[in-house]
């Protein structure tokens, strides 16, 4: 009988409190695991990202329109854009949009903001991932916003787009997810 009125009296006495909301969970990437390993390689510059590249495979929030981007080194700083293909058009003389201005933040490792839109959070990547004749590169943001295995050419490279997409899965990104345009 003490027993009863023991787990009465605790029953009501934790009953007095206010209900307590639950804690949300913490925000999981819904791309990358943040518990996975993560490195930028070190020995990429600016001038190795320079040029026309296409996007062979991305994930995320990486938006681009049509397939093609555009890295632009200019003394200390990087220039991405986003070019819409045109019928007939070449990769030096399409019109821009959307560009991106970064300064490099550590080795690999870029962080910079929108021209376009100058309030917006800060946009950081690294590149995970370039292949030795620099004709690939898989880079991502290391919060898991997007990734995406880039290119210098349309097609071919089906060895560096698997070697790239391994690495991506080494470093906790969903490979499923990680998609041709």
């Amino acid at each position: 009988m003490r027993r009863f009125i023991s787990v009465l009296a605790l029953l009501a006495v934790s009953g007095c409190g206010q209900a307590v909301a639950p804690t949300p969970a913490p925000e999981v990437s819904l791309l990358r695991n943040p518990t996975a390993p993560l490195a930028s390689q070190v020995d990429v510059t600016s001038q190795d990202l320079d040029g026309s590249w296409r996007v062979r495979q991305a994930g995320g929030d990486f938006f681009v329109v049509g397939n093609l981007v555009r890295f632009s080194a200019r003394e200390d700083a990087l220039f991405f854009s986003q070019i819409p293909l045109i019928e007939g058009g070449s990769p030096d003389n399409l019109p821009i949009f959307l560009t991106f201005k970064f300064e490099q933040s550590g080795p690999g490792r870029w962080a910079g903001s929108s021209f376009e839109d100058p309030v917006a959070p800060d946009t950081f990547f690294w590149v995970h991932w370039m292949d030795f004749d620099r004709r690939t590169v898989a880079l991502g943001d290391p919060d898991g916003r997007f990734v995406a295995i880039l290119d210098r050419s349309a097609t071919g490279g089906g060895d560096r787009i698997a070697a790239a997409r391994e690495i991506l899965d080494w470093y906790g990104y969903d490979t499923a997810k990680i998609v041709a345009p």
